[in-house]
């Protein structure tokens, strides 16, 4: 796998097996194939994983003008995307950060 991919996504992907959900920030560097594809880079990038591990992820929200997609799929699925060459970066959707409940991390980041 990529070095450009966060390890807390690989560990999970390697807790997950083949068929648990994962869930992913993925980064993809623009294309002619995705030129006019209003989901940006990322839509038809996510078209043909689907297509060659015929599944399709659970969840999807496309950030287009960023080249980003949030993807909650298979470990599977998310395994293939990230070894697709158009694949810049990807990151575990979560901070890690497990010691600091939801409702205090907003809290913490913006007085930063």
């Amino acid at each position: 796998m990529k070095d450009t991919i966060d390890p807390r996504l690989v560990e999970q992907l390697d807790k997950a097996g083949d068929d648990k959900q994962v869930e992913a920030l993925v980064i993809v560097a623009d294309s002619a194939k995705a030129a006019g594809d209003e989901r940006g880079p990322a839509g038809p990038l996510i078209d043909q994983v689907a297509s060659q591990v015929k599944e399709k992820p659970s969840h999807i929200r496309f950030m287009p003008k960023l080249g980003v997609a949030y993807v909650k799929g298979s470990s599977r699925f998310v395994r293939h995307l990230l070894n697709q060459d158009d694949v810049i970066s990807a990151s575990a959707k979560d901070s890690g950060d497990a010691a600091t409940p939801d409702h205090q991390k907003s809290e913490q980041d913006t007085s930063k």
